[in-house]
């Protein structure tokens, strides 16, 4: 699993530098920005990214989790004093 996820860009239109917009939480990028990239596009090619499981990004697997449940053995070392 990388440590960083993969996040998609979509683009919304327009000429120019590109300007990248983000989400806020539980949002897409296209769905907060379409409207402003809209009147942006005469000077900015607007491209909006998305959070991990929104929009167009895949969502991020989570970590491996310990084994738990009869017979599991933890992953770090037991010590008795």
């Amino acid at each position: 699993m990388s440590p960083v996820p993969t996040l998609a860009g979509t683009p919304l239109g327009g000429r120019g530098p590109r300007l990248l917009v983000g989400p806020a939480l539980g949002t897409s990028a296209a769905t907060l920005w379409a409207r402003c990239a809209a009147e942006l596009a005469d000077h900015f090619e607007v491209i909006g990214w998305d959070l991990p499981g929104h929009g167009g990004s895949g969502r991020r697997s989570a970590p491996p989790r310990p084994p738990c449940g009869p017979g599991a053995r933890p992953s770090w070392p037991i010590t008795s004093k």
